[in-house]
This record gives structure tokens, sequence and C-alpha cells, in this order.
């Protein structure tokens, strides 16, 4: 089958001394360090099936039972299996947003219903969605089995829906017998993620699902680490059977435990992280770019010019992601992942001759 182009990601163009900006994983991760007898383990012998440690691992870092988590193959695993799971007739997604969520459900043949944030309020989450969630939950919920797709913090926007405002949306869901699907991949971004994130009412809430990820945070797409929760045992347990058997490798396990072993190195990485967000965003205000504001490790700006700076930055060794496939916006539109000082100081460099 012939891939729809519409669903291009960061990071997909390889070239030696390209500046990446497209893809918005943790610029000041640190390393991990294996020893020969731990990878000669994880790649020579079977995985564990079940994840076991891993899943107790992720249990105690979240402080819920482990039989309310299902460890996947990256996220997107969780998400792909998420609508036939839960047999999804129909769906709301609040754009722009990851495509993820549409092809997974489009792959299950639900109907796909969109619900646009507004560039005039900075992609603000507000009063306005509520009522539209609200109308489309009261009609789905008659017709099949519904759910509401969110992601908090939102990609691309970098946009946090504060807590309350998300309980106001689970109760509405909950009242009309709706899925409340959220996606916290960027969750561990935040200044304060108890603040921001679903996790607390997840015991009470059987129809909400949390999916959270460990590429971003610790910066490991390659490994391909990701995990979700919900506390249906039963939903969890048919997500479980619906996965391929070792679906998790043995080095993806293995790096997992070792990640959350030494968790509260990230608050280094989040003080640089924001400096230099708040650096770019001033710097990108200077030239005259529309910056959206943002609460994580990445920026979506606005810049009012032809269509091929996209192609002029490449030329010059800066790879931005474009974000004309993100329903709601067009080729004006960028994402710039957070990096290194002197990455973002050549990127207003070569910007401040194009602009």
């Amino acid at each position: 089958m012939k891939e729809n182009k519409d669903y291009y990601h960061g990071g997909e163009i390889k070239r030696d001394l390209l500046i990446d900006f497209s893809v918005n994983t943790n610029p000041f991760a640190e390393a991990l360090d294996f020893t020969r007898e731990e990878i000669r383990k994880a790649t020579c012998l079977y995985p564990d099936r079940e994840s076991n440690d891993l899943l107790m691992a992720v249990a105690e870092k979240n402080s819920i039972s482990p039989d309310h988590i299902i460890v996947g193959n990256g996220a997107s695993q969780i998400i792909s299996l998420l609508p036939f799971c839960l047999d999804i007739t129909s769906a709301l997604i609040l754009e722009p947003t990851f495509s993820g969520y549409e092809r997974a459900l489009q792959a299950k043949g639900t109907r796909v219903s969109y619900l646009f944030l507004n560039e005039e309020d900075d992609f603000l989450f507000g009063e306005s969605q509520i009522k539209e969630i609200e109308s489309f939950a009261k009609t789905a919920g008659q017709e099949g089995i519904s759910a509401v797709y969110i992601c908090n913090p939102n990609n691309p926007t970098g946009k946090t829906i504060k807590k309350e405002t998300l309980k106001e949306v689970l109760d509405i869901c909950n009242a009309y017998g709706a899925f409340l699907v959220v996606d916290e991949s960027f969750i561990d971004f935040t200044d304060d993620k108890r603040d921001k994130s679903l996790m607390s009412f997840i015991g009470n809430h059987k129809k909400l699902f949390i999916i959270r990820s460990f590429t971003k945070i610790y910066s490991i797409p390659g490994i391909r680490l990701g995990y979700g929760m919900c506390s249906d045992e039963k939903i969890i347990e048919k997500m479980r059977l619906m996965q391929p058997e070792w679906s998790i490798s043995g080095l993806a396990q293995l790096t997992g435990l070792k990640l959350l072993d030494r968790d509260n190195n990230i608050q280094k990485s989040l003080m640089a992280i924001k400096n230099e967000r708040e650096y770019l965003e001033r710097e990108l205000e200077g030239l005259g770019i529309k910056v959206f504001p943002s609460d994580v490790n990445f920026i979506l700006i606005k810049v009012n010019k032809d269509g091929r700076l996209f192609e002029k930055l490449l030329s010059d060794g800066i790879y931005l992601r474009k974000s004309a496939n993100f329903p709601g916006l067009t080729d004006e539109y960028y994402r710039i992942a957070i990096r290194g000082h002197e990455d973002n100081k050549k990127l207003i460099e070569v910007l401040t001759k194009l602009i």
C-alpha cells in the first residue's frame, strides 16, 4: 500500500552537517551506558514477554497498579491499538495535533470529527471548545462507542490545558459514556506535571486513557518505548492480547529500567530547555516572526513569507518541521524544537539573513 505523504513527521531527512530542529526530543538528555554483558543479554536472549520488571518500575513511578498499565513499542503502538481495542465508532480530535490519532482511527474505520483551536486565541483551549465537546459526546453517545482525543501538552502548539479545565471535559465524557484519551507524551517538559496531568483521576474514571512516552523526555526515539494507563483492567488485558508477542525488545526494557532509575536528573534538562526556549522566543519575535508561546521543548511559529523558506533554510543546513500537514495549519507554520545554545544561535543568524 502506498504511504500517504500527508503523514510525514520530523527527523525524516538524514544528511551530514544538518542541524535538525524538526525532532522534538530532549536536547540535554544524558547518554546511557551499557556493559557488554548487558547488551549481550538484551540482544541474544528472548526478552520478557510481559516486560514485568519494566511494568513494575512504571507502576511505581506513577503510583498506579501494574494491572492498569500497558507497555508499548513506542506510544505509537498504544495509539494504533486503542481504536480497535475500544471498538470506537466515532471520535473527536482536538486540532491541530499529532496525525497518529487520525491515522489509527481511520484504519479502524471510525468516523472522525475535528475540533479546531483558533490562531486568534493563540491556540488556547476555552469555553467554546468545551461546549463543542459536550455536543459531540451527547450525540455520538447515542450511536455507539465514542472517544475524545486531546494531546496535552499539545503538539505542535506547545500549549498545556489546565487540569481543572480538562476535568470539566472528563466529567462531560463520563456523563455521556464517551472515552477521554489524553496523550501526555510531553507532560514531563512542563513546570509541574502534577498540576497538569489527569493521573490523579484515573483510578475513579474507567473511561479515561492516558498515554505517555519515553521517547521525548529521554531522547530515545530509536528504542521505541511508551505506555498507556487505564483503570479498566479488561481494556488493558485486551490491549496486551492484541500486541504482537515480544513487542518490547530486551534492549528497550533494559533502557527503560535504567532511565527510570535516574529520573531525578531530568530537572537539570528542564531548566536548560526553559532558558533556550525563552531565548528563541525573544529572538524570533525580534525578527518580526509570529511566535506562539510554548510550555514545552518546541515552539510553533508563523512566517508570512513565500513557501520556499523551508528549502532556503535546508540549503543553509537548518531543518525545521514543516507544519502544513497539521489540520488547520498552512505552509506559513513551522515547529522549532529547542536545541543547544550554539545551534539556536545559528538558527537565528540564518533566519536574520532570510527574513
